[in-house]
């Protein structure tokens, strides 16, 4: 005990030292490259990335260190040839995210409605005590092997209790398309990140208490539903796509790259909508944009294009060395 006690202060002052050296840095990037077809959409979660030869002018290949440094280098490109170098096609799959343990529960609701985490624990809290959903002092985001076997009665439950159109039709595509229940061998499942309790799932029971609650309280309990049926639901698949941009300059080649993705199949998707807080507000609006710029991108050869560029101010950390 004595041993475990004096790794605990080891760690404070360690990380008491950590915090007196760092140091915070500003640097300036290059935030979009307007190359013909890369007059970057915002809805195309596009990142350029500054690649140059190594120079005392950069920080750590992110950035220029002096804002004048940045507006010399645009201007150095203009007027300048750009070729696409490299384009790269790829497919990828994104699977559901884990389960809500009660941090994670917590900073949802914070997002969505905008409340502290004490309220969201007291909400949930109420849902266990009306026995909608498990314990909520938890730090898991598995559930157990044991609770695995016998998931099919929450899903039962939830099925046959929960009187929710849109959780109806969920449930109902999983049984029409044949979605495995079977969790046993997934990332869902891990009794050795489980200490007390496992992850915060609803029940399937409890509806009985349902209809009284107030308007957030159900809110929340159906974002929980929605978490869980979402680990039941395939993948989402999507294209991805990079492309390398050279540009020469003098007796230099620099090059930029920039990448983005269109969702072919929402698979989980489908359950964890985007939010009204986000920009789009559906995926599939999303996909209308990226898939018109990903049609020119397929469509181009190597060619060459005029270019311009703008600045961000960007924050950068460096911790000191002694």
């Amino acid at each position: 005990m004595i041993y475990k006690y004096y790794l605990y202060i080891k760690d404070i002052v360690n990380y008491s030292l950590y915090l007196s050296n760092f140091l915070i840095i500003f640097f300036f990037k290059l935030s979009s490259l307007l190359i013909k077809f890369l007059t970057i959409s915002p809805y195309l979660s596009c990142s350029l990335l500054l690649r140059p030869n190594n120079s005392i002018k950069l920080y750590n290949e992110n950035g220029f260190k002096k804002e004048n440094d940045a507006k010399d280098f645009i201007i150095s490109l203009q007027s300048k040839k750009a070729f696409v170098k490299e384009i790269k096609k790829s497919k990828i799959k994104e699977n559901a995210p884990l389960l809500f343990n009660l941090a994670e529960i917590q900073n949802e609701c914070t997002k969505r409605f905008k409340i502290k985490p004490d309220e969201t624990l007291d909400i949930i809290q109420n849902l266990y005590e009306k026995k909608l959903v498990t314990y909520p002092r938890t730090d898991a985001r598995v559930i157990s092997t044991a609770v695995a076997k016998v998931i099919s009665k929450n899903l039962n439950g939830i099925a046959k209790g929960f009187k929710d159109e849109e959780t109806s039709n969920l449930i109902k595509k999983m049984v029409d398309e044949k979605y495995s229940t079977d969790l046993i061998k997934t990332k869902y499942v891990n009794d050795s990140k489980i200490t007390d309790h496992y992850a915060i799932i609803p029940t399937g029971q409890g509806y009985e208490n349902y209809d009284k609650l107030p308007d957030l309280q159900k809110q929340i309990y159906k974002i929980i539903v929605k978490r869980f049926l979402a680990i039941f639901y395939p993948p989402a698949e999507f294209n991805k796509i990079s492309v390398t941009i050279k540009v020469e300059n003098g007796n230099n080649e620099e090059e930029f790259t920039t990448s983005g993705k269109v969702c072919i199949k929402q698979g989980y998707l489908e359950v964890l909508k985007p939010g009204k807080e986000n920009k789009l507000s559906t995926i599939d609006e999303q996909n209308v944009e990226n898939r018109r710029q990903f049609r020119y991108i397929k469509s181009i050869k190597k060619e060459s294009g005029n270019q311009s560029g703008k600045l961000s101010n960007k924050r950068g950390t460096n911790k000191s060395t002694n």
